[in-house]
């Protein structure tokens, strides 16, 4: 698989860097592996107008949801395969919130179960961390994967993956959140699942 960096992402105080992106390689059977370093950062911020609950349309990316503030777009494409990731902090800067889009041309190559544990034991990797959890379910009526990764120093990423097969593209959605530690409330998180839509 080849190996490229996505754009600056959103910083928040005391952040880790970005773990690579992984774009898939048509000739392999390997998973579409999106992999995000996420988090952390500690307290208070004053809310601005950006800052505030946004409910987002993403016309390149196919979906709408509401991000805890204006989510920062990166876009990028690789080989023949394009990539768009929008990222928003909480007010606090306590949650990181994302969701990333791959599109590519041709069918999926794979078995849908296997590709998806693929994606959770890739983002693990990345981060030098654990899947601590993991469960296989129906998300907008697609076989999806819910996992939660712990960090080396403590930090929890909560991820929801699942592929939108549409005519002769090959679409994957990463949605994810992170925080300071395994047992904190991820409210962002669950907004951002409880009112993502496809739009296309």
């Amino acid at each position: 698989m080849r190996t490229s960096r996505p754009e600056a992402p959103l910083k928040a105080p005391d952040k880790r860097p970005e773990a690579p992106l992984k774009a898939p390689d048509k000739r392999a059977t390997a998973a579409l592996v999106l992999v995000m370093g996420l988090l952390v950062a500690c307290g208070g911020s004053s809310t601005s107008s950006a800052d505030r609950p946004t409910v987002f349309k993403a016309t390149d990316a196919g979906f709408s949801a509401e991000f805890p503030s204006k989510p920062q777009r990166t876009a990028s494409t690789h080989d023949v395969t394009t990539e768009v990731r929008y990222e928003a902090l909480s007010a606090n800067a306590g949650e990181d919130v994302i969701v990333q889009y791959l599109a590519s041309p041709g069918p999926m190559a794979g078995v849908t179960q296997t590709l998806l544990d693929q994606q959770m034991d890739g983002s693990a990797s990345a981060v030098s961390g654990t899947v601590v959890s993991r469960a296989n379910l129906t998300f907008l009526g697609r076989q999806s994967e819910d996992g939660v990764i712990k960090g080396p120093n403590g930090h929890a990423i909560r991820m929801r993956a699942f592929f939108v097969p549409s005519g002769d593209v090959q679409q994957y959605f990463v949605l994810s959140g992170g925080s300071a530690k395994l047992d904190a409330a991820h409210p962002a998180y669950d907004r951002l699942l409880a009112t993502f839509q496809l739009t296309s």
